[in-house]
Formats: structure tokens, sequence, C-alpha cells
């Protein structure tokens, strides 16, 4: 990896971690940490459908996804629909209470990324309209 890489790859964990700072507080108003909003969201967006899946997509180890999916059911944000045939095998689903909030949140998105130049330093600031730029070509 060349050293514009690395520098590549420190500059989009720096925008990742200011659009998650901008999403706190509504996460915390709704009582859940990045993690758990995570694996909410890929299973709202259709991207997965079972904690092996989350796990894997999103890069997490399957017993946290488990115990993220865990408190999203104790919070009637997710519902886990099992095999009759293998209990072993088990689905995710998004509740309506789920769905709601998946929409409120999301509906939050353009405001973040519209926010994000304002809240970056200079380097990271051109590294954002660059991307921005190229999305738009």
């Amino acid at each position: 990896m060349s050293v514009k890489d690395v520098a590549t790859v420190v500059v989009a964990m720096n925008i990742m971690c200011e659009a998650e700072e901008q999403l706190k507080p509504l996460l915390q108003k709704h009582k859940l940490s990045m993690n758990e909003w995570l694996v909410l969201k890929v299973v709202y967006l259709g991207f997965v459908a079972s904690p092996s899946e989350a796990a894997t997509y999103l890069n997490m180890q399957r017993a946290s996804v488990t115990r993220h999916a865990e408190h999203l059911c104790n919070q009637k944000l997710l519902d886990r629909l099992y095999n009759i045939e293998d209990r072993r095998t088990v689905k995710l689903t998004v509740t309506s209470t789920g769905n709601r909030l998946c929409k409120t949140i999301l509906a939050k998105y353009p405001n973040v990324i519209n926010k994000m130049p304002d809240r970056l330093d200079d380097k990271d600031k051109h590294f954002w309209l660059s991307i921005m730029n190229a999305k738009n070509i």
C-alpha cells in the first residue's frame, strides 16, 4: 500500500468519524449505538437477512451482531424468525417501529452530508469535495 493509499484511508476514516459524531445525538435519543444502527440499517435496506450475513457485510464478529440484534429485538426494532426445520437458521426482519425509526434517521443523512465540509479541516474537506464531485459526474 502506498503512502497516498494510507493517507486516503486515514482521511476517509476521519470523514466517517465526523459523520458518526453528527448522528450520535439522534442515535442516543433512540438508545442506539452506532453498531446497532448499522445492523438495523443493513437489514432495513435489504442488504442482509441473517446475523451471519450482517457480520460479513459489516465486517463484525458474529457474536457482536448477535448481541446488537438482541438489543434491537428487545427495543422492538427487529424480529428474529427461526426456521421451523432448523432453529439455528435465523432471519432478521425490521418491525413497523424499526421501519419508522430507520426512515427518521435516514432522512437526516442529506443534512449530515451537506454539513460535512463545514466540519472538516482543509485537507479532509478537499478530499470530501473531490469524492462528492466525482459522484456527480
